[in-house]
């Protein structure tokens, strides 16, 4: 089954919350206080930064939070490593995960209903499904809300991952990834048949509301609204809780483990992941309070 960016960055309401794929509690503090925390390791400190992983132009600067866990680090650690990862890996990746292996176009895997559907919805955006006959439904479930995004002007190569992966280089910085592109399609992959036209439909009618919700997503986001951002969350994956263990459960779960490693070696680190990683009982912050790991939000 097999697209042109990290999964993450393309989920749809999914899509506009793997902006952001968040932990809870809000504080009242002189200015914004981001989404970033502070672990203490035996010899070190890992910094949690909650990304989105696009976002526009005069989206910034950053709040000051966002540079001086930069600056503290000396490795960085993103869900892919962007450093290394190229054009043609993704497009092989997408074309053995993203085409159906029988070669069954996009209407004949939605069937006739949903198809007609599915059709009559994104006419309604200005997108014409028919230009994706070679893919299969969750891949054009990712690319429907990523071009209302780009309409927008929220691109990859103004996220969070992109801004820091650049100062990195520069900067002679260690880079590293939780996975590969390959198991970050493999999420999608791996969804049944019938659970991939509902994503679809689904992705479709939030990419309706993409103009409404995302200046509202980006002002929490950037004043750290932990709340606001997890009702986000529990809403989007109500329908599909398979989805949920898979692209948010499980990973928080390994990257915990990872992060775990990285508390007991002597380099500070910063760990960018989509901000719904770090948020609610069941995010990665959570896990590791529970595991006796010190973690509080930073500031300075």
């Amino acid at each position: 089954m097999s697209s042109s960016r990290p999964a993450d960055s393309l989920l749809p309401r999914f899509a506009l919350l793997s902006l952001l794929l968040l932990s809870c509690a809000c504080r009242t503090v002189s200015g914004p206080t981001p989404l970033i925390w502070q672990v203490s390791g035996e010899r070190n400190d890992i910094y949690l930064l909650g990304s989105m992983h696009v976002l526009r132009p005069d989206d910034y600067p950053l709040p000051a939070p966002f540079a001086s866990s930069y600056l503290d680090a000396e490795q960085l650690v993103m869900e892919l490593d962007l450093d290394d990862l190229q054009p043609a890996d993704i497009q092989r990746a997408m074309g053995e995960l993203g085409i159906d292996p029988e070669r069954r176009t996009l209407a004949e895997l939605m069937g006739e209903a949903a198809w007609s559907r599915a059709l009559g919805a994104a006419e309604k955006i200005d997108i014409d499904l028919r230009t994706f006959q070679a893919y299969e439904p969750w891949v054009v479930s990712l690319l429907v809300v990523d071009l209302q995004m780009q309409r927008l002007g929220f691109k990859v190569e103004h996220g969070i991952e992109a801004h820091y992966v650049d100062r990195a280089r520069a900067d002679g910085k260690s880079i590293t990834g939780l996975e590969t592109v390959d198991q970050q399609f493999a999420f999608f992959d791996q969804m049944p048949l019938a659970v991939q036209r509902e994503f679809l439909l689904k992705s479709i009618e939030d990419a309706q509301q993409v103009p409404q919700r995302m200046d509202a997503l980006v002002a929490s986001w950037k004043n750290g609204d932990e709340l606001f951002l997890q009702r986000e969350l529990v809403d989007s994956f109500a329908d599909f809780p398979e989805l949920y263990d898979a692209l948010v459960s499980e990973r928080n779960e390994r990257w915990t483990g990872e992060i775990e490693k990285l508390a007991s070696t002597d380099d500070d680190v910063l760990v960018i992941v989509g901000a719904l990683h770090l948020v609610g009982e069941d995010s990665v912050v959570a896990r590791l309070r529970q595991r006796g790991y010190v973690v509080r939000r930073f500031s300075d």
